[in-house]
């Protein structure tokens, strides 16, 4: 028991004997007693830590998980008009101190996209047995890529060909600076989301 608990509970055998004042009672249990969520706790970053050395200064890749690379790999080309950088295999420690997973050893792709982009595709040894992502856009830590695409529907009749479908029907942005846009997100065999967008030009 902590310092702060013993004195909250001293105080409430003092304070419990003048029924007037149950409430300072209760409010002491509450400020001395409970516990700050961690988030609370912690102290804001410090004005000499905001330099350049210590901010993300770009973008370097977005990475996904996937079954099997080999289908990845064509969908990501041949569907989505990207190019195969390069592949690499991976293993032994590394992959435990770098990702925190304990999986024996992971194949990987680069794949670059016509702006330059690129998307890490990763296909872990053990990678069912690690579980997959929600199949829902609105899951705590679920992310999504935005492709920008010429035509929107062509996209679509494409990818899903290669078992990847629209959650919905694309969708104009009402407002805001992004205004007739078009938008919809789709999925694909691996519960990975992808978000097309097709400018109002």
């Amino acid at each position: 028991m902590s310092k702060n608990r013993k004195c909250c509970f001293s105080w409430i055998g003092l304070i419990m004997r003048t029924p007037h004042t149950f409430i300072f009672c209760v409010l002491a249990v509450t400020a001395g007693c409970a516990s700050s969520p961690p988030y609370l706790a912690r102290e804001p970053l410090k004005d000499h830590l905001m330099n350049s050395n210590h901010m993300v200064h770009a973008v370097d890749h977005i990475g996904f998980a996937v079954s099997s690379l080999e289908e990845a790999i064509r969908f990501w080309t041949i569907g989505l008009g990207f190019t195969l950088e390069r592949q690499s295999e991976m293993g032994g420690s590394f992959i435990l101190q770098v990702t925190g997973t304990a999986d024996p050893s992971v194949r990987t792709a680069i794949v670059k996209g016509p702006d330059g982009s690129r998307v890490e595709l990763l296909e872990y040894s053990q990678g069912e047995r690690h579980g997959i992502t929600p199949p829902t856009a609105s899951a705590i830590g679920s992310a999504h890529l935005a492709l920008r695409v010429q035509d929107i529907y062509a996209v679509l009749e494409r990818i899903e060909q290669a078992g990847w479908k629209a959650r919905g029907k694309p969708q104009a942005i009402p407002a805001g600076p992004r205004k007739g846009t078009l938008v919809v997100y789709v999925t694909g065999p691996d519960q990975i989301t992808l978000e097309l967008m097709q400018a109002n030009e």
